[in-house]
């Protein structure tokens, strides 16, 4: 499947004019627990080859092939503004386990930003699924609802007290994403 998911990529990447800088999976497939019927929910960061137009093109590529593919990307600038803004869906993408695509060390440039200017208060991160045994049991029904609301009173008591201690910052860091963009620009046009 690896292979009909980069084809896919391909696909994209002529078919729009852009490069892909980052493809990762993303819902249930890469957290280890999709349906029978779970599509693939293939995710990516590109540029454009040529930023220089009258109109500021747009940020979204959206190529959903049919029920089974669900292909989705953002621009760099688009990704990085989500990244700064604390998105969850953005920082879903770098943890993904699965990866499909890099260029050079994107993923990895963008987490050791993270302790910078990453500010958890800005939203709640969805990113791993250590409890996976228990949540497929939530799913199947397998809880009373008293348990289950006491379960969710509990971990959110658990994030509110972790939020208090946290030392990160309130806002993120503009002016070291804004580097970022420049930098991975650079890097990406060889200027």
């Amino acid at each position: 499947m690896h292979s009909t998911i980069l084809q896919k990529l391909n696909e994209v990447e002529e078919k729009y004019d852009v490069k892909i800088l980052y493809a990762c999976e993303t819902g249930s497939r890469a957290w280890g627990f999709p349906s029978p019927d779970s599509d693939y929910d293939v995710r990516f960061v590109f540029a454009f080859k040529d930023y220089m137009t009258i109109d500021e093109p747009r940020d979204v590529i959206e190529f959903q092939v049919d029920e089974t593919w669900d292909i989705t990307g953002w621009d760099l600038r688009k990704s990085l503004r989500l990244f700064r803004s604390t998105n969850s869906a953005m920082i879903e993408r770098l943890n993904s386990p699965i990866i499909y695509k890099e260029t050079g060390s994107f993923r990895e440039q963008l987490k050791a930003l993270m302790p910078q200017y990453y500010a958890p208060k800005a939203g709640i991160v969805r990113v791993r699924r250590p409890e996976r045994d228990l949540l497929l049991k939530i799913r199947n029904g397998d809880f009373e609802y008293d348990y289950l609301l006491k379960l969710a009173e509990d971990k959110l008591s658990h994030v509110n007290s972790l939020f208090e201690k946290s030392t990160l910052p309130e806002k993120p860091d503009f002016e070291t994403s804004n580097g970022l963009l420049i930098q991975l620009r650079d890097a990406f046009y060889q200027l």
